[in-house]
């Protein structure tokens, strides 16, 4: 998939590594959607364990990415446009616990604007209770923070 390594993390025993593809097309649609691909080590060797895409609305997932440290949970940013003026930064969270990665939260932030360069950072602390992202577009940096609510997860 396009610009495949852009971002790249590996859980504290080096078994499971995620790597973001944020231009990964989506064959049947012809859209980039972004996304990411998560690696598991078995004694000397890797396998992609799965591949996850993003939609047509949520687009360059996988720009940035982090797993926690026991490999269970994956964090990863997309960009969701709703119109050439209106895009967003999200935040996924992706849970192991199925035998698949399957979606378990959606963050929402609350900063729009017209122009996102698809330069956002991330960073998740090493227990999962906090995320901070930086969004990049035409007002300037913004550093957006999120802290767990009872749960693994997070809200805005």
């Amino acid at each position: 998939g396009g610009k495949y390594g852009v971002s790249v993390d590996i859980n504290e025993d080096g078994t499971v590594c995620v790597v973001g593809s944020t231009r990964h097309y989506n064959v049947g649609n012809s859209s980039r959607v972004g996304a990411f691909y998560v690696w598991r080590r078995t004694d000397t060797s890797w396998t992609e364990e799965q591949r996850v895409l993003g939609t047509s609305t949520n687009g360059f997932l996988g720009n940035n990415v982090r797993i926690l440290p026991d490999g269970n949970t994956i964090f990863a940013t997309a960009i969701q446009e709703n119109g050439a003026s209106n895009k967003k930064i999200l935040v996924y969270t992706y849970d192991s616990g199925s035998g698949s990665w399957s979606l378990a939260e959606t963050i929402e932030t609350n900063y729009t604007d017209a122009n996102f360069e698809n330069e956002d950072q991330m960073d998740v602390s090493r227990d999962g209770s906090l995320v901070v992202v930086t969004a990049y577009g035409n007002t300037g940096t913004k550093a957006l923070f999120f802290e767990t609510t009872g749960g693994p997860y997070y809200t805005p």
